[in-house]
């Protein structure tokens, strides 16, 4: 036995709202990830170019003169290796290649969320039928899961910060690119 109409109705617009949230939460997560990514592959940069610059004009300028002292020579050979290190970690790490496939997933999961508020609106209304909303939903389901096999891995900290923040708003993208 199926539930009455009004019980149903209750439900999917329930689940239209659940939707709405949860790509709006993805999207946000999305873009504060790459945020994250894309400041860090920034300051790592900045470093290794600092410390570069650093270890380089010291070498040149021991070498010009024929007292070395060991000290001197070992702090220099320990920023050298630090270089290296930040270096590698820059090159390996591929912050910025994963920022922006955070800012795609973003951008994906925005789109999906303007269809996911347009269904929330229709449900408040009464011109639209629960098939229609219902089929809107699951199809929107059906994007969505596609959307997150498709995006890079989302770390929860992330998920868990979108879903702290508040939302500015009821339109589509109020906060999700801004902060």
């Amino acid at each position: 036995m199926s539930d009455p109409p009004d019980i149903h109705a209750d439900r999917v617009r329930a689940w239209a709202e659940d939707e709405r949230r949860i790509i709006t939460l993805l999207a946000r997560g999305h873009y504060l990830a790459g945020k994250k990514l894309e400041r860090d592959d920034r300051r790592i940069g900045y470093a290794v170019t600092l410390l570069s610059a650093l270890t380089s004009s010291t070498i040149f300028g021991s070498l010009a003169t024929d007292e070395r002292s060991t000290p001197a020579v070992v702090l220099v050979g320990l920023v050298a290796l630090v270089t290296a290190m930040l270096s590698g970690i820059r090159s390996t790490g591929r912050m910025s290649e994963r920022s922006e496939k955070h800012k795609v997933a973003g951008a994906t999961f925005d789109e999906l969320q303007a269809d996911a508020h347009a269904n929330v609106v229709a449900a408040s209304g009464t011109a639209v039928s629960t098939e229609y909303l219902e089929a809107a939903t699951k199809d929107l389901h059906r994007r969505r899961a596609a959307a997150t096999r498709a995006a890079p891995d989302l770390p929860d900290r992330f998920y868990e910060a979108a879903r702290r923040e508040p939302v500015g708003g009821d339109s589509p993208g109020a906060t999700l690119r801004d902060g």
